[in-house]
This record gives C-alpha cells, sequence and structure tokens, in this order.
C-alpha cells in the first residue's frame, strides 16, 4: 500500500525555489497528516492547487494520488472513516469501533472486509459516523432500513416446504402452516403428510429450531467452538471454511472433531443435506424482530389478498391473526417492534397511502442529511482559528450552512405534504 506521508515529503523535497508555494501547501498538508485521512488530504490538496494545476509536478502528484484511492476505494473511505471517527473520539468514548474498524482495515481482501463490516462493523450503528458509511454501502431499500431501525429488522424467511393433496405446508417460526389456494391456515403436519415424507419433515423440523439459515448455507453450532454447515450448493463447511472435497459427513462426524456427546447431529444435518431441494425461501412471510425484545418474533404473511401476522412470543405463547386493514397490521408492526414493513406489503396499499409512506421516507431522509451536515459543521467548528485563517475551510463552512438552510427548507415542505396527504387518509 502506498506510503502517502513518504510520497509527500519526497515530493517537497523534489521542488525548486521557484515552486516555493507549492511546497508551503504540501508542508501544511503534511502536518495535518495525522488528523485527516488520505481522502481528505488528497481532495483539499486537489482544491488548494487549483491555481497551479499548469505546473507538470503538481499534476502528476494530484493524478498519482487519485489513482491510489481509485484503485482501493473501499480500504481508503475505511480509512476515511476512521479519522473521521477518531477526530470525535472524546474521552475515548469510541475506543471499541475504532478498533473494530481497524481490524476491517487490516483484513487481506475487500471480501474479508466486506463481510466483517456487515456482521461486526454494523454492530456499532449507534456511532453517526460508522451508521452513515454502512448505509452508504447498500442500496438494498431493506439493507437500509435494517441498518437505520434502531435495533429493528426485517429478514427472509427459509423453511421446508412439501406439496401435499390440500396444498402447500411449511414451517413458519415455530409451528406449521398450510397455503392453499385462497388463504394461510395453522396445520398439524400429521394430518397432511405421511411414511417417510413425514419422518423427513419432522426430522427437518428438529433442525429448523437449532439451526441458523442465511440463504447460502445452514449453520449447526454442534458445540461452542464448532459450527458444522451444509451449503445450499451441497458442500460442507467447518467453522465457516470449505471442508476438502474429499470429506463427507460420515467422515466428519466420525472423526475426533465432533465431540462424542454431539455425534446425534448426524441424523439431523444428514437428513437436510440430502433435502436441501425442500428448503427455500418463502417469499410470502417477512420476520421481524428487535434486539430488545429477544424473545419475540413476528412473521408478517403477504399472501394473495390476504394478511396475516403470526407473533411468536416465548413467555406467553403464540397468536395468529388475519387482518383486513393494511393499516392496522403496518401499525401493530410498528408498535410492537418499531419496524415499518410498508414495503412488504405495498402492494396492499391505498395510492394515498403509498404516497403518504414515499413522504415519510423522504423525510427521514433529509433528516439524515441534516443530521450528517450539522455534524460536519461543528467538526469545521473545532478547527477553531484555521477556520477564520483558511478561506478553503471557511468557504466550505459557508457552504454548508446554506445547504443546511435549503434542506430545512425542503423538510418544511414535506411536512406539509404529510399534513395534506394525512387529511385524505382521514377523508
Amino acid at each position: 500500500m502506498k506510503n502517502w506521508k513518504f510520497d509527500l515529503f519526497n515530493f517537497k523535497q523534489g521542488l525548486t525555489l521557484d515552486q516555493l508555494e507549492i511546497s508551503s501547501v504540501v508542508e501544511g498538508h503534511l502536518q495535518q497528516f495525522d488528523k485527516f485521512s488520505e481522502r481528505e488530504l488528497t481532495h483539499s490538496l486537489k482544491e488548494t492547487l487549483t491555481n497551479y494545476a499548469y505546473d507538470a509536478d503538481v499534476k502528476s502528484l494530484v493524478e498519482g494520488l487519485e489513482e491510489e484511492l481509485e484503485a482501493k476505494p473501499l480500504l481508503y473511505d475505511l480509512k476515511d472513516l476512521y479519522k473521521k471517527v477518531e477526530r470525535k473520539n472524546y474521552g475515548m468514548l469510541y475506543r471499541e469501533p475504532l478498533n473494530k474498524i481497524l481490524d476491517v482495515i487490516n483484513k487481506d481482501s475487500d471480501e474479508a472486509r466486506m463481510e466483517s463490516i456487515v456482521n461486526e462493523l454494523s454492530l456499532y450503528d449507534w456511532v453517526p459516523e460508522v451508521k452513515a458509511f454502512v448505509v452508504s454501502l447498500t442500496s438494498d431499500p431493506r439493507d437500509v432500513k435494517n441498518m437505520t431501525s434502531n435495533g429493528s429488522k426485517s429478514q427472509d424467511v427459509y423453511t421446508v416446504i412439501k406439496e401435499t393433496k390440500d396444498g402447500h405446508i411449511a414451517y413458519v417460526g415455530n409451528r406449521w402452516f398450510l397455503l392453499t389456494d385462497d388463504s394461510v391456515k395453522e396445520a398439524v403436519l400429521t394430518d397432511h403428510v405421511e411414511g417417510d415424507d413425514l419422518a423427513i419433515l419432522q426430522t427437518i423440523e428438529k433442525a429448523m429450531s437449532v439451526a441458523d439459515f442465511d440463504g447460502d448455507k445452514i449453520d449447526f453450532r454442534v458445540d461452542e467452538n464448532l459450527t458444522v454447515s451444509v451449503g445450499l450448493n451441497g458442500k460442507v463447511y467447518i467453522n465457516g471454511e470449505e471442508a476438502d472435497k474429499e470429506t463427507t459427513l460420515e467422515d466428519l462426524f466420525n472423526s475426533p472433531i465432533i465431540p462424542m456427546m454431539k455425534k446425534n447431529y448426524y441424523q439431523v444435518v444428514k437428513t437436510v443435506s440430502e433435502n436441501l431441494d425442500k428448503i427455500v425461501e418463502l417469499d410470502v412471510v417477512q420476520e421481524v424482530n428487535n434486539l430488545s425484545k429477544a424473545l419475540t418474533e413476528l412473521f408478517v404473511f403477504n399472501y394473495k389478498d390476504k394478511l396475516y401476522l403470526y407473533n411468536v412470543d416465548k413467555r406467553t405463547g403464540s397468536s395468529f391473526f388475519e387482518y383486513d386493514s393494511v393499516t392496522q397490521l403496518i401499525e401493530d408492526v410498528q408498535r410492537e417492534m418499531g419496524y415499518d414493513v410498508s414495503d412488504f406489503v405495498e402492494n396492499k396499499l391505498s395510492k394515498e397511502l403509498r404516497q403518504y409512506k414515499k413522504l415519510e421516507d423522504k423525510e427521514m431522509e433529509i433528516i439524515t442529511k441534516i443530521k450528517e451536515v450539522q455534524e460536519s459543521l461543528e467538526s469545521l467548528e473545532g478547527e477553531g482559528q484555521l477556520l477564520t485563517e483558511s478561506a478553503e475551510l471557511k468557504e466550505a463552512f459557508d457552504n454548508l450552512v446554506l445547504y443546511k438552510e435549503q434542506l430545512t427548507e425542503n423538510l418544511n415542505k414535506v411536512k406539509n405534504q404529510k399534513i395534506s396527504e394525512r387529511k385524505k387518509l382521514n377523508g
């Protein structure tokens, strides 16, 4: 990886007396290297040296720095994030997030970095800069909502499904449901399946209670430090790493790797691996949960022209409701889990309600931008005397103030439109 400070120092050393002003600019940036990121310094250098763009040395320097940024965008975005968080690390408040960002930076590939960002760094979304960074990496509306919903999120439901003479039977949450041509009903497995199929589904049901499904593989936590996974592509994984092609489940469970008391997992894992075609994403259901309500899960069914809500509460039991009103379902899920499922049931929304929800999303988007601008203003204000001495910083500050005023004006317009649409909804 490029040593920016060393390269800038060598560039400065190679300048002539005729390039004294350029040398002063570079020296000023070298002194700020411990405080600002490579991305920030490159942008600042480019802006500050605009008047010297004719100089071949300046052009070569700037182009070289920009090429490096473009070659490794994720790496330098992470380093930029680190500096931004570090500048606000008053009283070591952000010590743990900063350590995690460093861990991600030190991964040996972008694939490993992305995996760590999604699975580990996103847990620190209580840090505004981290939340904004993680959100910027995805264009999926649901992923964005999951990252900004304060502990609540929705996820796809992967389950076992079997066609029967009565319809399709599927295991959701902790029980079986029968999906017919026009409805969803709670079901008893033995009423619809028998023989070998029944034994297989009962075994897979056991797997559903102990395994994690992520869409690519099914993970079985067989011991505290051991996870055996079966990929939907048929491959076997040990603690996330693909096993040798010659390794079979039988070989694995006969080896010392699997503790003696955990050998009984074999039949469950084997049955799942032999029936992967029965495990699919049930796209008519979405699971909603919240970190603060670990004992509760909601499953929203958007099935043909019907809406249902299955509430799994490990303390008080489960309940299954059919809804005539999409608005009531949305409000119930929002109240229970703090999550808006409007996107999932959008096909059931009236034109007026869809418009109202779009305005709500627009309002939240503008509010988020205003917060980001305010944080940038506070960061610039923290520069103190440098803000008054640097024309570039002062111009940036004034532009941000103007941008915040424009955002606030747009926010007020959206709020007024919301009031108008709300009146239409209320008749």
